[in-house]
């Protein structure tokens, strides 16, 4: 991840950083790598911060859902913040990312 962090400090295509940043933060919480999670979603949240879009927002909450989820948090807020991205996930068709948050929604103490 290093070499493609340091490819993306020179002239790329937009996308790529797009790209990288959400596949990052995926392998980074499948690692436990939890503090890399929120580094990429800050990384991405920058990048975008001009021009807010709303796929690059929803990748950054999922994340960083996640990596609390993954530190041991099991509040309220964030319990209906991975219930709303469970719901847009599936309102908009990004089936990839459904199982983790499914995962997270069932492993939720009852």
């Amino acid at each position: 991840m290093e070499e493609a962090e340091s490819l993306l400090q020179g002239d790329c295509v937009g996308h790529n950083y797009l790209g990288f940043y959400r596949q990052a933060m995926d392998v980074c919480l499948r690692l436990e790598r939890l503090d890399e999670v929120d580094r990429y979603a800050t990384a991405l949240e920058t990048y975008t911060s001009a021009e807010p879009l709303p796929r690059p927002d929803f990748d950054v909450a999922r994340g960083r859902a996640l990596a609390a989820f993954g530190r041991g948090e099991r509040g309220d807020a964030l319990r209906l913040e991975i219930e709303r991205l469970h719901a847009e996930a599936g309102r908009i068709g990004i089936s990839w990312s459904v199982p983790a948050l499914a995962d997270a929604l069932s492993a939720w103490p009852q």
